[in-house]
């Protein structure tokens, strides 16, 4: 489980917004063409006489994607398996969530006339509403997302600010009595990379701080994390691509503390298996 939550929030882009071919979950996950599926297989590793092993099978990530570049479906992570529904001009209608081939939520969005999403419901496994989303856009690249029950009574909200380019940069959550909780704030490199993902909490526990290092095709070779349970650092080494430029095989280490040193040791053995269109 830990494996998936640095994958996505290292790799993924789940913002539910309208995305073009020049915007879309392809790219925003640094892949190259017409891509139609893709299967992380994540491995365990280990290291002999200096060479680095695959071991047992830990996990398994697919993606199906449409012509757009969009993610269709997706089965492994956090839920057993999500589906999404795309309108006739590209834009997220209906995410839902499986388990065990059951539906356990379905999202349903709108948007106002400029294309922005303005609305979330989010229904559970009976069918019934559970929680409604409320997006404003307001002025300076400020935007207001209030959360309700599903008896239209207010639970949190958030203030979100964006930069010149229409990335996120801060955002800060509040309870229903409007006591402010945690602060997330952004950072880019030149090329628009995320370099910086910290959250500030009145829980200090629950604190974080990420930190992504890039190579100059845009690979991820380093991530420093910090959290109350864990601080370390993961190294990413690209050991094989395909005929289109995306990697097919990548190795990770982490560093551990051994006595008074610290030293790099293998993570995991990563592959992918990519079909095209």
């Amino acid at each position: 489980m830990k494996y998936f939550a640095l994958l996505f929030l290292f790799l993924c882009s789940c913002n539910f917004q309208n995305k073009t071919c020049e915007n879309n979950d392809l790219t925003a996950l640094n892949l190259k063409g017409h891509i139609k599926s893709v299967v992380v297989k994540n491995y365990l590793a280990d290291e002999r006489n200096g060479q680095f092993i695959k071991g047992p099978k830990a996990s398994q990530l697919y993606k199906l994607f449409n012509q757009n570049g969009n993610l269709l479906k997706s089965v492994g992570g956090y839920t057993n398996e999500v589906e999404r529904v795309y309108s006739d001009e590209g834009l997220l209608e209906e995410e839902i969530d499986y388990w065990d081939k059951k539906v356990v939520r379905r999202y349903k969005f709108s948007y106002d006339n400029l294309e922005r999403e303005k609305e979330v419901r989010i229904y559970g496994q009976t069918g019934s509403l559970e929680q409604k989303r409320m997006i404003a856009y307001l002025e300076n690249s400020i935007t207001e997302t209030k959360i309700f029950d599903g008896n239209n009574q207010l639970l949190s909200r958030s203030i979100s600010h964006s930069d010149e380019f229409g990335r996120e940069v801060r955002k800060e959550y509040f309870n229903s009595e409007n006591q402010s909780e945690v602060t997330l704030t952004y950072m880019y490199d030149e090329e628009g990379r995320k370099i910086l993902d910290q959250s500030m909490s009145t829980n200090e526990k629950e604190n974080s701080l990420y930190r992504f290092v890039y190579n100059e095709e845009g690979l991820a070779i380093q991530n420093t994390i910090k959290t109350w349970y864990q601080d370390t650092i993961i190294e990413y080494d690209y050991v094989k691509f395909d005929d289109h430029g995306n990697w097919i095989v990548r190795h990770s280490k982490e560093k551990k503390e051994q006595g008074n040193q610290a030293r790099l040791i293998p993570r995991s053995y990563e592959e992918r298996e990519i079909a095209y269109y």
